[in-house]
């Protein structure tokens, strides 16, 4: 008798097809991570902007339009990420209210984040986070699913 040497046409296909099955499974879960990620650190990237604006309403009483002569992000020192856009808008021109919004770009970025929009707004009794993106991809402190309109 001759002793086997390797494995069976079917053993190699049934490896196939779980291996199949779990990456239909762990693609889909991947997305979704990368979707989370991405909006987790595009809030994050908004955060860091609020302690400048905090110290630029303190000293000159008024939220930073974004446009002004000393009211840019690069002259309040606030890098815009890599896969998207940060804008600052002002409740007029004499209010220290204003809003921080990041918009997700079109390309290079996950579906669960394409296009999206993350708004801090700066009220009289302190910050409000909304986001458009969906509810599961954005954390606590944020509220997900809103219906925003770009400033």
């Amino acid at each position: 008798m001759k002793k086997q040497g390797g494995f069976t046409l079917i053993e190699l296909m049934i490896v196939v097809a779980i291996i199949g099955i779990l990456a239909a499974v762990a693609i889909p879960q991947y997305q979704n991570y990368i979707a989370r990620s991405e909006v987790a650190t595009g809030i994050a990237s908004v955060n860091a902007t609020r302690t400048i604006i905090e110290d630029f309403v303190i000293n000159d009483g008024v939220f930073p339009d974004g446009s002004a002569s000393g009211q840019t992000l690069a002259d309040l020192g606030i890098v815009q990420p890599a896969n998207a856009v940060i804008e600052l808008h002002q409740d007029g021109t004499t209010s220290s209210l204003g809003l921080v919004q990041l918009k997700f770009n079109a390309s290079g970025t996950s579906a669960g984040s394409k296009s999206k929009l993350i708004q801090f707004s700066r009220t009289s009794t302190g910050w409000a986070c909304t986001s458009n993106a969906d509810g599961a991809y954005v954390k606590k402190g944020c509220t997900g699913g809103q219906t925003l309109t770009e400033k």
